[in-house]
């Protein structure tokens, strides 16, 4: 099981869904009583505009590290 526990994503100047300007993020995971970390880039409005990562909620679970990618990349 995997539980978000938290979402940093890093202040861009103009950051955008389609300008090449794509802010860095690092997400807290637990998995299975384990805290891992997931970095990537993602738009400006976090639904993985350009090939970019889709952002999850805080406190949203998944059951296995498969299910979160393809959500991400969904």
């Amino acid at each position: 099981m995997i539980k978000v526990i938290g979402i940093a994503v890093e202040e861009e100047d103009n950051p955008g869904c389609n300008n090449g300007n794509y802010p860095h993020f690092r997400m807290a995971l637990n998995c299975d009583g384990r805290l891992e970390f997931y970095d990537g880039n993602t738009c400006r409005c976090h639904k993985g505009c350009s090939n970019t990562d889709r952002l999850p909620s805080e406190g949203q679970v998944f059951t296995n590290m498969n299910r979160l990618l393809a959500f991400m990349r969904s």
